[in-house]
């Protein structure tokens, strides 16, 4: 019989009642939903800086184009099977350590081009690109532990209660972050309002986003040596 078939016996759970019963999907959830935070931060204001760095160049809706979405999404296909097979043997806490730390890199990279490299913008332009290749690897390990990892917790009768938990989250930071990323990007204009307005940080924002990567990082590590020392759980 399927594993994850409807069972009415199954216990019950939802939303809250599971996050405060798993401490470690709760940890677990707390260092993802950062290090999503930080990438759709870093993705949304990389996007709107290449868009003003390729401006008036030759084929500049291509180049913008393959920088902000062919490479990553092209190497991130290409890579799933390479992460697939670590990710079957061994625990999505271990995994995303180093998932984390290849995203670690890339906002890093980022974070110095965009602020030794503004005025050049050929070079710039070159850095990121290697950056966006190693976000394009990380891609790919980032699409197999999100969709999969809690399995790695779930009893597998709550596994579609803890895929919502996922996507809930997922939707929050999507509701919050990429606006964030845009008004320390270029700032807040509050006039209208009677009130100063706000320049923002500028590419200092890719700062904040390896700052939050690096704290889901150390969390990852944490986790794992949390689980590797707790007793085994049963799947059953």
């Amino acid at each position: 019989a399927p594993i994850y078939e409807y069972d009415p016996d199954a216990p019950r759970g939802g939303f809250w009642s599971v996050l405060r019963a798993d401490h470690f999907y709760r940890r677990y959830m707390t260092y993802q939903f950062l290090l999503g935070a930080s990438v759709m931060m870093s993705e949304t204001a990389l996007i709107a800086c290449i868009s003003q760095w390729t401006e008036g160049m030759r084929a500049e809706y291509a180049l913008s184009i393959a920088m902000t979405t062919t490479i990553p999404t092209l190497l991130a296909m290409l890579c799933i099977p390479l992460w697939s097979g670590w990710f079957d043997n061994t625990h999505v806490a271990q995994f995303r350590v180093h998932h984390s730390a290849m995203m670690m890199a890339e906002q890093a990279i980022n974070w110095a081009a965009v602020l030794l490299l503004h005025d050049r913008i050929t070079l710039l332009l070159g850095v990121i690109v290697v950056a966006r290749v190693i976000q394009g690897v990380a891609r790919g390990g980032g699409v197999i532990a999100y969709n999969l990892g809690h399995n790695d917790f779930a009893d597998r009768r709550l596994v579609a209660v803890y895929m919502g938990i996922n996507v809930t989250l997922t939707g929050v930071r999507g509701a919050i972050f990429p606006f964030l990323a845009m008004a320390l990007l270029e700032g807040v204009n509050l006039e209208r309002f009677g009130l100063p307005s706000w320049q923002g940080v500028g590419g200092h924002v890719f700062g904040a986003c390896l700052a939050m990567t690096i704290v889901a990082h150390l969390g990852f590590r944490l986790l794992r040596r949390s689980v590797t020392a707790a007793p085994a759980r049963s799947l059953e």
